[in-house]
């Protein structure tokens, strides 16, 4: 399973995950913040509430609509170990995907590093679409290239994808950056839910 929850049942790892991505990135509004979890206000304020107690976030002022919340030294903490074998890159070259035929929607990229991986790249293709996306294509990292899951080696315009840290990346497109960013941190989950699930549990529910 990679959908299961943390603090107190209410969240889901990937919500909490993408939270932290998302705020890692940049500091954002309670608005802008429910739109890219697809969350109502509601849970997402209940969410940052709840994060803020634990001080992992904070907001500057009253209202975490108007003025955004920010992660804390201890957000960063959780966020740099979640960092250390996955990422979602928030601003993707224009041109990679372009010979995928995806030009007319927008893209991102998901970043894993794992041992050991066997796809096809359907399972994440699906996750996708059931998340609300409209496709996602699987490149892993071998011999100092991306290579297709079927073995042939991607184009040059993927060339820049960060291989620094991981081995695997998922590009991800669709008409709503909501619906990639959770399409990707569930992704991310579906290959991590274990090492994500010990991080959260032991640094969330305490």
């Amino acid at each position: 399973m990679y959908d299961g929850k943390v603090i107190n049942s209410k969240y889901s790892i990937p919500k909490v995950v993408l939270c932290l991505f998302l705020l890692s990135h940049k500091r954002m509004g309670r608005y802008q913040l429910s739109e890219l979890l697809d969350l109502s206000l509601a849970k997402t304020r209940a969410l940052l509430q709840l994060l803020t107690k634990k001080n992992i976030t904070q907001t500057s002022g009253q209202s975490s609509g108007r003025k955004g919340t920010q992660l804390t030294s201890l957000g960063n903490k959780i966020c740099n170990k979640i960092l250390e074998f996955a990422t979602i890159d928030f601003e993707l070259p224009h041109y990679i995907g372009e010979s995928l035929q995806i030009k007319k929607m927008d893209r991102r990229v998901g970043f894993i590093r794992i041992d050991q991986i066997d796809t096809t790249g359907i399972y994440e293709r699906d996750i996708a679409i059931r998340n609300g996306a409209e496709a996602a294509i699987s490149l892993l990292y071998d011999k100092q290239k991306w290579i297709f899951p079927d073995g042939f080696v991607a184009g040059d315009e993927f060339k820049p994808l960060n291989h620094n840290k991981y081995n695997f990346a998922s590009i991800v497109s669709g008409t709503n950056l909501g619906s990639i960013y959770n399409a990707l941190v569930n992704i991310i989950s579906f290959h991590l839910m274990d090492k994500l699930s010990k991080i959260l549990s032991e640094l969330l529910e305490q």
